[in-house]
């Protein structure tokens, strides 16, 4: 009965053991979150610079007052190397005004969520300088998780290539990014770790 009484005592220390073991190594299942609203788009414009926009401005002003879409804005660039009559600014100068200016013109439409990608304003009648000279895998990357994020309905961009005169490099390759990221948007496999599910963070620092 002793030896009885021991062994009852290990069973039951082992199922006390194991039950704070499996307490201890279970973790709450993680969901990704649903889309975030604040950014669900109608209408989301891929242009190369500053002012790209003002080509499809009046169709937007139909699309925001009359049908009441909500548009939101990609520039490529920020146009620093365009020209300047105005002012004396040039290069990284320019660029800084060129963009506020940008988010300005936006936001007298309501649109207020304007991107700006990493691309470099280039002087090119050839898309490939452009692409390469935009950083094109980062920066389509970038592009997929802004499609991801505003999920629109309508794309609008430049023609991927010349067509009546029009052959700006860069123009080209905003509409080469935009038909890539459409085309890579809805593929879990491209980009995956931005439609990955939410991950624990073991931080090796206190945060205070």
């Amino acid at each position: 009965m002793k030896g009885l009484g021991i062994l009852s005592i290990v069973i039951a220390a082992g199922v006390l053991i194991g039950g704070l073991a499996c307490a201890q190594t279970a973790q709450p299942v993680q969901t990704v979150k649903g889309p975030d609203e604040r950014f669900k788009t109608d209408i989301l414009v891929v242009v190369a610079h500053p002012d790209d926009e003002g080509g499809v401005t009046p169709y937007l002003a139909r699309a925001i007052y009359d049908e009441h879409k909500k548009v939101a804005v990609v520039f490529a660039t920020r146009g620093g190397s365009g020209g300047n009559d105005y002012s004396r600014e040039h290069g990284p100068a320019l660029a800084d005004i060129r963009e506020q200016e940008a988010r300005a013109a936006c936001a007298k439409l309501g649109i207020t969520n304007v991107w700006f990608l990493d691309g470099k304003d280039t002087a090119s009648q050839n898309v490939l300088n452009s692409l390469a000279n935009w950083g094109h895998g980062a920066n389509l990357e970038s592009l997929v998780r802004i499609v991801r994020l505003t999920r629109p309905e309508v794309i609008i961009s430049w023609l991927p290539g010349i067509f009546i005169g029009e052959n700006h490099g860069d123009h080209q390759a905003a509409g080469v990014l935009a038909t890539e990221a459409f085309d890579m948007a809805n593929d879990p496999t491209a980009f995956p770790a931005q439609v990955a599910g939410a991950t624990k963070r073991l931080e090796v620092f206190w945060r205070i």
